[in-house]
């Protein structure tokens, strides 16, 4: 049994934030999510998704880890990405959900709970100023 992530900023293959999910993954491909992608200034970007057909998609990757590895994976990424322990959606700048992606995959990702207006919109991450 396995379990898929949907990676779109500094989790991706090649980013900042990779090594944290390599050794876990089972196999990788590229996908898209529905969805707005903002860049925060920061260094990383923040997702909203959103079901179709807004007309918006969000590319990144999905990757496959094993069932048995997911829970510690997934309280590794929660703390990476500010989740409290437990979550609380008036701190955390993120939730971890399921999406379904354009392929019809159920996977993880990480929301945005919140999106400042300044943010600007983008139509990919392809920064390496990553934080």
């Amino acid at each position: 049994m396995h379990d898929a992530l949907f990676l779109y900023g500094t989790l991706m293959p090649g980013h900042l934030r990779w090594p944290l999910i390599e050794p876990h993954v089972l196999d990788r491909r590229p996908a898209r999510a529905a969805g707005t992608l903002h860049d925060t200034g920061r260094g990383w970007p923040a997702a909203s998704f959103h079901a179709p057909p807004r007309g918006s998609w969000i590319p990144g990757w999905v990757v496959r880890v094993p069932s048995d590895a997911t829970a510690v994976l997934l309280w590794e990424l929660d703390r990476e990405e500010g989740i409290a322990e437990p979550p609380d959606p008036v701190v955390d700048l993120y939730e971890r959900r399921r999406i379904v992606l354009e392929d019809a995959t159920t996977a993880w990702a990480y929301h945005a709970l919140r999106v400042d207006p300044a943010w600007p919109v983008i139509d990919a991450w392809t920064t390496t100023d990553e934080r």
